[in-house]
């Protein structure tokens, strides 16, 4: 039976030049043992390779316990030997891998209610859904994330039982949460004569009944921001508000300008 890390991945081992999830789990003289959690394996990084600066002491860089990201720099399956490095992996690197490794884990969770729900084992669900879904997909989340808003239509092509379908798009409503794109720009809006605040008010008005928060920043600024879970529906509805609020207030005989807000 496979350990829990081993799910995650469909090979033995990692190849050199991956970046793999370790956790610090002792620390001697001459460097550390890590514990490769995707893979449920042990591996080694030498003090040479702990940092790019000079190492005098280190448990001032790093601590038994420790979650981090290391490259795979040699490996061989024959002695189970794996040596990896913290040198050489930026800090972005880092960040996007343990994003990815969250959302591995994620995906584990759900397949492991659809395996008992069908009572078979979690290295069962991988092989009868799970891989085929990360082949489709390039990785497993992605394609519940799918499921919430195409249902079963996110399946179509792919050699997975049909109640076994049915139920991955129940469990992915159930449990996944679409992440929230937001995006935000300034406008900068003058409308001139006596009645032109009351015609800035309605231009306003129409943009939030359409779920856009509009914040007042000091006359002619106004905030502009947009939440959604799809980033393409979300510019188009961004350009359009926007297009249509630069078109009213020239036909008002006012000024209009929009700086978009980059995150």
């Amino acid at each position: 039976m496979l350990s829990w890390g081993e799910f995650l991945k469909r090979t033995e081992y990692p190849s050199k030049g991956e970046l793999v999830v370790v956790r610090i789990k002792r620390i001697v003289p001459h460097g550390a043992f890590v514990d490769l959690v995707e893979y449920g394996k042990e591996g080694f990084i030498h003090i040479s390779h702990i940092s790019s600066s000079w190492v005098k002491n280190i448990r001032s860089h790093i601590s038994e316990g420790q979650m981090r990201v290391a490259l795979v720099i040699h490996v061989d399956p024959r002695k189970r030997l794996i040596d990896v490095s913290l040198r050489n992996v930026r800090s972005n690197q880092e960040k996007r891998k343990i994003a990815e490794w969250k959302r591995e884990k994620k995906a584990e969770k759900l397949l492991d209610l659809v395996a008992k729900h069908f009572k078979v084992s979690l290295e069962d669900a991988y092989k009868i859904a799970g891989w085929k879904l990360e082949d489709e997909y390039g990785e497993i989340y992605s394609a519940f994330e799918e499921m919430v808003t195409e249902g079963e239509k996110a399946l179509e092509g792919i050699d997975i039982p049909v109640d076994w379908k049915k139920y991955l798009v129940e469990i992915a409503k159930k449990y996944v949460e679409l992440p929230k794109v937001e995006l935000s720009g300034e406008m900068t809006i003058a409308i001139p004569g006596s009645d032109g605040v009351t015609k800035l008010k309605e231009i306003l008005s129409s943009i939030e009944k359409e779920g856009v928060k509009v914040v007042y920043q000091g006359a002619p600024k106004y905030f502009i921001k947009l939440v959604s879970t799809d980033y393409k529906a979300a510019e188009d509805q961004l350009k359009r508000i926007v297009d249509d609020v630069s078109s009213k207030v020239k036909k008002a005989g006012g000024k209009f300008e929009f700086k978009r807000i980059e995150d």
